[in-house]
């Protein structure tokens, strides 16, 4: 398939026009094998999102880059005869895509949270704790959503604040972490390991509040 794929079918660089952005899972994976099993064919939840988003948008779906042997020609053509879809190449950045979206689709994964973190607008199909951010929202069945993609479409970024606030609330979950050994005193070095970890984290929360 890596020597078969036709390298001009792929999109290199976000586009000027608007878009939509969705993400391919690699698969078999349990974030949405298991996860979301009703989303597990990944074709039909690309063709419900083309078929739902505005004429004015483009949809830009990006092959998973662990998974990109994975697709073969026929596979990448049956994406692209979709009404306007375009196929994003599995080697470039996905942060310049997500950073120019007017939206961003997923099923589950971590892209999810990174746009959130952005401040765009997210919307998920399976049911994730990333839902804890201010602009994720839940999808519901693929006859709601050309109005759910809509309501996305025109709703306002979050502040800052309301960003670092939801980040708070969802790191909370993991608190106090898998290791809680009291009796295992950590040593000097992973102290002051642990400090600069939390400086550099001011210093990055404290640049971007600035902004």
């Amino acid at each position: 398939n890596v020597v078969a794929r036709p390298n001009g079918w792929f999109c290199e660089a976000p586009p000027s026009t608007p878009y939509v952005f969705f993400g391919l899972h690699m698969q078999p994976e349990s974030s949405i094998d298991v996860w979301a099993p009703y989303q597990a064919n990944q074709f039909a939840v690309v063709e419900a999102i083309a078929r739902s988003i505005p004429p004015t948008h483009e949809l830009l779906v990006k092959v998973h880059i662990s998974d990109a042997d994975s697709y073969s020609r026929a596979d990448l053509r049956r994406l692209q005869d979709l009404p306007g879809v375009r196929v994003v190449s599995p080697f470039v950045s996905s942060r310049p895509f997500l950073e120019g979206a007017s939206l961003i689709v997923t099923i589950m994964g971590s892209m999810s949270m990174e746009a959130a973190m952005l401040g765009k607008p997210v919307l998920m199909f399976g049911e994730s704790k990333f839902s804890l951010m201010p602009s994720v929202s839940r999808a519901g069945a693929y006859a709601e959503l050309p109005a759910q993609i809509r309501q996305k479409l025109a709703e306002e970024a979050p502040t800052q604040e309301s960003i670092v606030q939801r980040l708070m609330s969802y790191l909370a979950l993991y608190a106090p972490g898998c290791y809680n050994d009291w009796g295992a005193l950590p040593t000097d070095v992973a102290i002051e390991n642990l400090v600069k970890q939390f400086e550099a984290l001011r210093a990055f929360v404290s640049s971007h509040a600035t902004r």
